[in-house]
């Protein structure tokens, strides 16, 4: 066994002899200039290490999937198909959108808005090829609901809005009729106090979203149960199918709040049945009856690959014949009249109303997302591919936002346009480009 002796030979030290022969480097202290130079050239040390153009290249089409599989589309395989889905679901989505508006208690054309705006970001953000995102019944219920609510309380804190409300009534030539009850009407809000409410509750709904999907919360909706969506849908379809019938018996009834409201509607509607006006009982029950026979009996017996687009024409119908017969001038039906043409300008919604909507904001944001991912899902399994659900949550959000700029409200996917998108055979996210 061979020992290893190890020998160590330094001078011992005292602190003073130490501290002679090794001095203290004293630095000097850096000028506000040096400091940020300093800081800058580490943060460009890491931004070139972290953001490499394959990482930002990669990025970027994570966030605009477009750039993913449009140039991989196959114009032969795909194309006559998805140009003859984008152009039939478009067809039927006018008269939906216009349909849409009026239950958010809005003009007829921001539901147009609204589309056209959706249309655009879902081709570049969307990664389901074949739901169609725009105006949707329930998103609109829920709008509709948070404006009047919102609108009556800004109405009530501010007596001027009424002011200025009956001065713009005096003003028209369109006297609207006043309320049986004496209740407060929708009609009795400000157009621009709706469109402020829808807006700034698109902005918010579209914020939320966006958040959720940035800190990748797309597995919410695992803790959805079917049943629970489903009883929501089938409440919901009741609210939205008794907000209707108001119309179809041309009366002016009031919208209640707090409990047993939809009891209460009733009542109003069918105590006041003998004030119904006919003439647009007759319109709304021969509409609904020609819509019957075609979507139920007709395109389904006939199994026809393009079914007849029994909305679009029916709109152009009535439509001619208001124009002919004078509806509003000789049985004062209310008619949508002039429709604004182009684009209109951006404007920012009102900041100042976000906290009062923020729970409205909240329930549409992720009731928006939920029914979305979950027709998304259903014909992504069927079709075997995928979707990414927190891309969809940015997508969503990014479409309200811009919507909400663009004097539009929450849009989410339909399940009736969907499902018609998908049957006709559409391949791709072109066919939310066609409409345009």
């Amino acid at each position: 066994m061979v020992v290893q002796n190890y020998n160590v030979d330094r001078p011992a030290y005292t602190l003073s002899a130490f501290e002679e022969k090794h001095p203290k480097m004293v630095k000097e202290p850096l000028t506000r200039l040096q400091r940020l130079q300093k800081s800058g050239k580490r943060a460009g040390t890491y931004a070139s290490k972290k953001f490499t153009r394959k990482k930002v290249l990669q990025s970027a089409m994570g966030l605009f999937p477009v750039t993913r599989w449009l140039p991989n589309y196959k114009i032969r395989d795909y194309l006559f198909s998805d140009i003859v889905t984008g152009l039939t679901v478009a067809v039927m989505m006018v008269p939906q959108s216009m349909g849409y508006a009026q239950i958010a208690n809005l003009p007829l054309i921001h539901g147009l808005y609204t589309s056209f705006f959706s249309l655009i970001v879902y081709f570049l953000m969307g990664t389901s090829k074949h739901i169609s995102v725009a105006p949707a019944a329930i998103i609109s219920w829920m709008t509709g609901t948070a404006v009047f609510t919102n609108g009556k309380r800004m109405l009530l804190s501010d007596p001027t809005l009424a002011i200025m409300n009956i001065n713009n009534t005096l003003n028209s030539t369109d006297m609207p009729m006043p309320s049986i009850s004496g209740e407060l009407l929708i009609e009795d809000i400000p157009m621009d106090v709706r469109l402020t409410v829808a807006m700034t509750l698109a902005f918010l709904a579209g914020l939320i979203e966006l958040s959720m999907g940035v800190m990748q919360l797309g597995f919410v909706t695992l803790y959805l149960s079917d049943t629970l969506t489903d009883g929501f849908v089938t409440g919901a379809a009741l609210y939205i199918m008794t907000s209707q019938f108001k119309f179809i018996f041309g009366l002016k009834v009031p919208t209640f709040e707090g409990p047993f409201k939809l009891l209460r509607t009733w009542y109003a509607i069918l105590s006041n049945l003998g004030h119904s006006q006919w003439h647009e009982i007759v319109i709304a029950v021969g509409s609904i009856l020609i819509l019957l026979l075609f979507k139920v009996v007709i395109n389904k017996k006939l199994k026809l690959r393009i079914p007849i687009p029994i909305d679009f024409i029916l709109v152009i119908f009535v439509t001619t014949l208001s124009y002919f017969l004078k509806f509003h001038e000789n049985w004062q039906i209310d008619i949508v009249q002039a429709i604004p043409t182009g684009i209109p300008k951006p404007q920012l919604p009102e900041v100042h109303l976000l906290k009062d909507l923020i729970v409205d904001g909240i329930i549409i944001a992720i009731t928006s997302f939920a029914f979305t991912i979950s027709v998304a899902n259903h014909l992504a399994k069927k079709h075997d591919y995928k979707v990414e659900a927190n891309q969809e949550l940015i997508a969503l959000g990014v479409d309200s936002v811009v919507c909400s700029f663009f004097r539009g409200f929450a849009p989410a996917a339909s399940m009736s346009r969907s499902l018609l998108q998908e049957g006709l055979g559409g391949k791709t996210q072109v066919v939310s480009a066609l409409p345009l």
